[in-house]
C-alpha cells in the first residue's frame, strides 16, 4: 500500500507531565491527612502517659499490701507482742484498729532512710518527693482486717509530677484482708 505525500502521517500524542499546581495540591492533600495522623500520636503519647501513672501507683499498692502480708505472717499463730519486727516500720499491729491510718509519703531524708519502706527496707518509697502518696486505712472486719491503699499523685509542689490529661484526679485504690 501507498502512501498519499499529501496527507500527512499521524503524530504520537503528547505526553504531558504533572504540572506544578498538581503537584502541590497533593502536597497540600497529604498535609492535611499527616495532621490528622500527628493529632493521634500525641493522643496516644497522652493516654500512655495516664496508663502509666495508674499503674505505677497500683504497683505501688500492691507493694505495700503484700509487705503488710509478710508482716501479717509473722504475727500468726503467735503472740502480737513477741513477733519480731523489722525496725521503722511505722504500722503497729499491736494497735491496729477500725479507723487505723498511716501516710507514707511525708518523710524527710533522714527518715526515708530510716524507714522499713524506704529504699534501705521495701524500696515502696524510692524518694523523698515521689510522685505518688500513699495512704493506709484500716478497717476492722470481725475475723480480718480490711486493708486499703490508697495512692493518688503527691499534692506536694516540690514532687515530681505524672503527665497527662488531669493527673490529679487519677486514684487508686487497692484493697486487701489480713488475718487476725
Amino acid at each position: 500500500m501507498k502512501t498519499n505525500p499529501d496527507i500527512p502521517a499521524p503524530q504520537a500524542p503528547r505526553e504531558r507531565g504533572t504540572s506544578l499546581v498538581e503537584v502541590l495540591v497533593a502536597l497540600l492533600i497529604f498535609l492535611f491527612l499527616m495532621i490528622g495522623v500527628l493529632q493521634m500520636f500525641s493522643m496516644a503519647f497522652i493516654i500512655n502517659k495516664g496508663s502509666e501513672a495508674r499503674t505505677e501507683m497500683t504497683y505501688k499498692c500492691q507493694q505495700v499490701v503484700e509487705n503488710l502480708r509478710y508482716l501479717n505472717a509473722l504475727y500468726v499463730g503467735s503472740d502480737y507482742s513477741t513477733a519480731v519486727l523489722p525496725a521503722n516500720v511505722g504500722v503497729n499491729f499491736t494497735s491496729l484498729a477500725d479507723g487505723y491510718t498511716y501516710d507514707f509519703y511525708n518523710y524527710s531524708q533522714t527518715q526515708l532512710d530510716a524507714s522499713y519502706w524506704g529504699p534501705s527496707g521495701a524500696n515502696v518509697v524510692e524518694s523523698v518527693n515521689p510522685r505518688y502518696a500513699l495512704s493506709l486505712a484500716v478497717t476492722d472486719g470481725g475475723d480480718v482486717w480490711t486493708v486499703t491503699v490508697t495512692a493518688r499523685p503527691n499534692p506536694n509542689d516540690d514532687a515530681n509530677r505524672y503527665l497527662g490529661v488531669q493527673p490529679a484526679r487519677r486514684i487508686v485504690e487497692y484493697v486487701a484482708q489480713l488475718p487476725k
